[in-house]
């Protein structure tokens, strides 16, 4: 039999046959349920109107892009159309961010007087976050255009760089016979003008 200095080993005794402390009233009972995790206070997301411009977060590509508020939903979703054409519905808040401002000589394109129509451009003057004059390519300027009016310049898609050989008689090459799939070595003989 073991025996602790002090006498009886309080691990030995129930739990219910100890004493109670004289502070237990004050301290918290293991009953009790433990308090929830607090919670990081976190910005509301920013609330947008339709026509609003904003930068979207694409899930399918992880990054954002430029696009519209083509309408806010009900249920606090919204409707967007991006610059390239895609549109997508039913977006979350927390998708959505303001865009970036614009700096002097960013090229853009801007719905002049609001017409439905962008038309390329460059930044003139900057008035403050959401005021702007725009340069037009085609010698227009227009003074205090919205950034709901702006967006950044669509770069139009490269056309592929075609490739062309130019050969003399007597190079060597290596060439395919009657468009097969194996190459043989052979030297160009004559040169044809018509490709």
């Amino acid at each position: 039999k073991s025996r602790s200095r002090r006498g009886t080993n309080p691990l030995a005794v129930p739990f219910s046959a100890r004493a109670p402390r004289p502070d237990a009233e004050r301290r918290p009972t293991a009953i009790m349920a433990a308090a929830p995790p607090k919670k990081r206070k976190t910005a509301p997301p920013a609330s947008f109107s339709e026509g609003d411009r904003v930068e979207c977060f694409f899930r399918d590509w992880e990054q954002y892009f430029p696009a519209t508020v083509s309408r806010m939903n009900d249920d606090l979703t919204y409707d967007v159309d991006y610059d390239d054409g895609y549109a997508e519905k039913n977006l979350p808040a927390k998708l959505l961010k303001p865009p970036k401002p614009f700096r002097v000589g960013d090229k853009v394109d801007a719905r002049f007087r609001g017409w439905r129509t962008f038309y390329p451009g460059t930044i003139d003057k900057v008035h403050s976050a959401s005021l702007y004059d725009v340069a037009y390519d085609d010698g227009y300027t227009e003074t205090d255009v919205s950034s709901k009016y702006i967006r950044p310049r669509l770069e139009a898609a490269k056309a592929p760089q075609v490739v062309t050989f130019e050969f003399s008689p007597g190079d060597r090459v290596a060439a395919r016979y009657q468009g097969g799939r194996k190459r043989y070595a052979a030297t160009v003989v004559a040169q044809r003008h018509d490709g």
